[in-house]
């Protein structure tokens, strides 16, 4: 797969809202079961999965300058 491709398929897996049936189990406040757009439940998981997001991305970034670091050295030493 392409790198065009991956990226629209992440752009596709993103689309949306987090409306619709309410299907997780214990979850019986709002949503569109209850016929409400609050949803705490969802809420709370909506900003697990940001957190989650911006660690990753640190993460990444992080390998990355060290990665750079590392060549930079290599380099100096070389």
């Amino acid at each position: 797969m392409s790198e065009e491709d991956q990226a629209e398929a992440r752009r596709k897996a993103l689309e949306g809202t987090d409306s619709g049936s309410d299907t997780r189990a214990g979850s019986l406040r709002g949503g569109s079961a209850s016929g409400s757009d609050i949803d705490p439940d969802q809420d709370e998981i909506n900003a697990a999965l940001a957190d989650e997001g911006r660690r990753m991305a640190q993460e990444a970034a992080d390998r990355d300058a060290s990665a750079v670091a590392n060549d930079d050295q290599k380099s100096l030493n070389g």
